[in-house]
């Protein structure tokens, strides 16, 4: 752990062609004066519609250190990092956005806790996410989930993350179509470190993670992690059959043993679109759960490479 590792920077970008020479020049001020430190920074374009690929390749002539994989189509940001992350040569892979409000400053950080025997080094965000909609979701969301999975993320947790040579094998050979690095990282385990940092804004452009990816991977995580929702299922079905169940024998003993029937037709048909509404919401997540497999017996492939530049393996 005394040398300087290897460092790869693995940065997804979908139209980011603004932000590309800002971030590699950020990164460069940074770890370029770091004695014994070899580095390579592989831009994973995922189907820009500007000229992210285009900028990267003539950045790549006058820096060769600076890579390209450009993807076929838009697969995604958990994608695009799972590409970068497979063809990344280094002792370390860090992951981080283009789009520059993860500061290059905090690799320093993180390298220290690489150094100090750390197989993963995470970061936590300070001053959480931009709006109260997006902080309650955030919360809500990995309250849930550490509490379905048994893990403990922090709700102000990202993508910008140090790992191992050893880790970021494990990764790659995890083959799950719906992947959620945030929970497949944590799972491998290994000794891990946490550092803080502050987010940059954003320096051009718009963000790209909508709300509906946002919810889309928060989904993905969750079907991913925990068979829990088909548990509370089963168990809400069995005690709806035990509550009908005692009903009807209340009813019928009603009937015998008092000689009238019980009035109550409205509640009978709200019970009744209750309990139909309830199966629709079960279906659902049991379809949800069945496209999973579905995906998974497909076997396509997580991305699909259009070329790269500079990229050996």
């Amino acid at each position: 752990m005394d040398k300087m590792p290897f460092v790869s920077v693995v940065l997804p970008s979908y139209n980011e062609a603004k932000n590309v020479v800002p971030v590699y020049q950020s990164l460069i001020k940074v770890l370029e004066n770091e004695a014994q430190l070899r580095l390579e920074i592989i831009f994973v374009d995922d189907g820009s519609a500007d000229n992210t690929a285009e900028t990267v390749e003539a950045l790549s002539q006058k820096d060769p250190r600076v890579k390209l994989i450009q993807l076929f189509r838009n697969f995604g940001h958990q994608n695009a990092l799972t590409a970068g992350i497979a063809k990344a040569s280094g002792d370390v892979i860090i992951t981080m956005d283009s789009d520059l409000q993860h500061p290059a400053e905090t690799i320093k950080e993180m390298l220290a806790k690489y150094q100090e025997g750390n197989d993963v080094v995470y970061t936590v965000r300070l001053g959480g996410q931009k709006g109260f909609l997006k902080n309650l979701s955030s919360s809500l969301f990995y309250k849930v989930f550490n509490n379905l999975t048994g893990m403990n993320i922090s709700k102000d947790s990202s993508d910008f993350r140090l790992i191992s040579r050893k880790v970021a094998d494990n990764l790659n050979v995890m083959r799950e179509k719906n992947r959620f690095l945030r929970g497949m990282t944590p799972w491998i385990g290994g000794r891990c470190a946490t550092v803080e940092y502050v987010a940059n804004p954003r320096l051009h452009g718009k963000p790209s993670y909508t709300w509906k990816k946002s919810l889309m991977l928060a989904v993905a995580g969750l079907l991913s992690f925990s068979t829990l929702p088909l548990k509370i299922i089963f168990f809400i079905g069995v005690l709806c059959c035990a509550v009908s169940l005692g009903s009807g024998i209340y009813i019928i003993c009603h009937k015998i043993f008092i000689g009238t029937a019980l009035p109550g037709y409205t509640d009978i048909i709200v019970s009744i679109l209750f309990l139909n509404g309830l199966q629709f919401v079960f279906l659902g997540i049991i379809g949800r759960f069945l496209v999973v497999v579905l995906d998974e017996i497909r076997d396509r492939p997580n991305y699909i490479i259009r070329r790269t530049i500079g990229i050996e393996k």
